[in-house]
């Protein structure tokens, strides 16, 4: 759907490259998104704060010229990380999904979220209006 991604934190960019390499990207800085979630949320969390990481470090990464340089190119790292993934997919290792009580949890703070985010857009639609 997308080729492209350019996420922002504080105004500050914190990834832009391509969808493919955003897992690979944020586990080189210990950001291992958990195979029952969905990494478009974990991102989000990312950007909010709730994973406790430097927020200045990845940007400072994105700001870079040198990653500028370097997008098209993955680190020997990155490479590792997906020759790893693509092994165990393989293999039938990939970790086991999540319980049903975690799967409800999941859904449960997903839906709270939710429900926080259309409230506030309402108190600050009628606000503005």
């Amino acid at each position: 759907m997308f080729d492209q991604l350019y996420a922002l934190s504080q105004g500050k960019c914190i990834y832009q490259g391509s969808i493919q390499q955003l897992l690979p990207h944020l586990a080189s800085f210990g950001l291992y998104c958990p195979s029952y979630h969905n990494p478009a949320d974990f991102l989000m969390e990312i950007a909010v704060g709730e994973h406790e990481v430097d927020l200045d470090k990845l940007s400072s990464v994105n700001d870079s010229e040198e990653n500028h340089n370097k997008k098209a190119l993955m680190t020997m790292k990155e490479k590792e990380l997906l020759t790893k993934e693509n092994i165990d997919l393989k293999k039938g290792d990939a970790s086991p999904p999540a319980s049903d009580i975690m799967q409800f949890l999941l859904l449960y703070k997903r839906n709270l979220l939710t429900a926080k985010r259309n409230y506030v857009s309402k108190l600050i639609t009628k606000a503005l209006s």
